[in-house]
């Protein structure tokens, strides 16, 4: 599994220092180097020198890594093809909202832990109603 987590952030991000893919899928940096180490073996992950500090090294896909990828992303593409078949665009973004406002609400309860993982910027919603009375709502829920 955490190979599997590790090739997923490489298609995403491209490259990235073995550091901060020990901090994306939650293990040691010497677990990431054994997970490097066998990815390298099987040809799907090559080691270049990071062209922002020559000190460093950065991990990125081989050829044969990018196929794998592709891969895993046809097959995730299928499966959401077949769960939201009956969708339209405009449930596409109300869904896309909640979803960039709940993960944003999480990212600052959690010093921007998502955010320094991730390697991005979560954009924060501009609806100043939003917060209003979300207290009441949840403890509705509860």
């Amino acid at each position: 599994m955490p190979a599997f987590l590790l090739l997923n952030q490489l298609i995403y991000r491209t490259t990235a220092r073995p550091t901060d893919m020990a901090d994306a899928i939650g293990t040691g940096r010497s677990n990431v180097s054994k997970i490097v180490r066998r990815l390298e073996l099987a040809g799907l992950v090559g080691r270049m020198a990071d062209p922002q500090d020559g000190r460093q090294s950065v991990v990125g896909l081989t050829p044969a890594g990018r196929e794998v990828a592709e891969r895993i992303v046809a097959v995730s593409r299928e499966a959401y093809e077949m769960i939201f078949r009956d969708w339209d665009d405009a449930d596409f973004q109300h869904l896309e909202a909640l979803v960039v406002r709940l993960v944003a609400s999480i990212d600052d309860r959690l010093d921007h832990a998502i955010e320094r993982t991730a390697g991005v910027r979560i954009p924060r919603p501009v609806d100043p109603e939003a917060s209003e009375g979300s207290g009441d709502r949840v403890a509705s829920l509860v």
